[in-house]
């Protein structure tokens, strides 16, 4: 099924003004709709005074609990949750939705809504924590889906920011490496948040951490196959838009985007012709302090 996709960043932003304005009746259809479109997210008022938004809180949260390699110590950050607590009251207090003027840049916009995700999926492990998995925690309809993730007012699931705001709203595909669910197969949470300066840079590097990884991609020369991590199965279609429409490229695959990111050497040596297989996701908590052996790579 194909994704709703608008222009730029700034139009859903714009949508809710009308809708805070009290015009009513007035649609755009965006372009690649599906035919059963997700239902809209209903935005509260909307503030056009530029209100402070401090990501210091969570920078603390990053270098205290998180380690190098991705793991979280989350009986830590369980046991003094003041600053988790703190970003999102922040996050609560103001979105790029209702305070366009707090986000006037896509980065702006863009870092808000990542940060918010991995913080929310921080606080809801924390609060089920001890657990095995994000698939342990005993929400309904479920981690993904659970309301209460509330940014700038408005009532959201995990699902509805990533899909329906960040995978919506921008033309970003380095936002899937970014995006963190807490579990062994996803791409790591690194030590600091993704701030709007330098998120370009923050994007590429997590990327490329994220095909480093032989959890995350194997080339298998001898067998003429590269086995690569689910999370390129499932948003296949936002790599293949961005390569046409931001590279130019026909018929591209999954393959092309990922030469971009991994070392020239290692990408030339990956033909057109390799077959493609999908790892095991692994849902598995990040948790700093499970007793961790040796994860194989296993093969669905």
């Amino acid at each position: 099924m194909e994704t709703p996709r608008g222009p730029v960043w700034i139009g859903r932003g714009i949508t809710a003004v009308l809708v805070g304005l009290g015009i009513a009746g007035l649609v755009f259809v965006l372009s690649k709709a599906t035919a059963e479109p997700p239902p809209a997210l209903t935005v509260p008022s909307i503030s056009l005074e530029k209100k402070d938004f401090d990501y210091e809180p969570l920078r603390r949260v990053h270098e205290e609990f998180v380690e190098e390699g991705g793991l979280v110590d989350y009986a830590g950050l369980k046991e003094d949750p003041t600053d988790l607590d703190a970003f999102l009251a922040e996050v609560k207090r103001v979105s790029p939705h209702t305070n366009l003027a707090t986000f006037p840049s896509r980065n702006e916009a863009l870092a808000y809504w990542i940060n918010a995700y991995n913080a929310w999926m921080l606080k809801a492990v924390i609060e089920a924590y001890p657990i095995d998995s994000v698939q342990d925690i005993s929400e309904d309809p479920g981690v993904f889906d659970a309301k209460g993730r509330v940014c700038g007012g408005e009532d959201l699931t995990l699902n509805e920011i990533e899909h329906q705001i960040i995978r919506v709203d921008f033309l970003e595909p380095r936002a899937h490496f970014a995006v963190n669910c807490a579990s062994m197969g996803c791409p790591w949470l690194p030590q600091q948040p993704f701030l709007p300066e330098g998120l370009d840079g923050q994007l590429d590097h997590e990327t490329r951490r994220f095909f480093g990884a032989p959890s995350h991609l194997v080339i298998d020369h001898g067998g003429s196959t590269v086995r690569l991590s689910p999370i390129m199965k499932w948003y296949e279609e936002d790599y293949l838009i961005w390569l046409e429409e931001e590279r130019g490229l026909q018929d591209p695959s999954v393959l092309d985007y990922v030469k971009l990111y991994i070392p020239e050497g290692k990408a030339s040596t990956i033909s057109d012709e390799f077959e493609i297989r999908w790892l095991e996701y692994d849902w598995a908590l990040t948790d700093a302090n499970a007793e961790w052996g040796e994860r194989p790579v296993t093969l669905d």
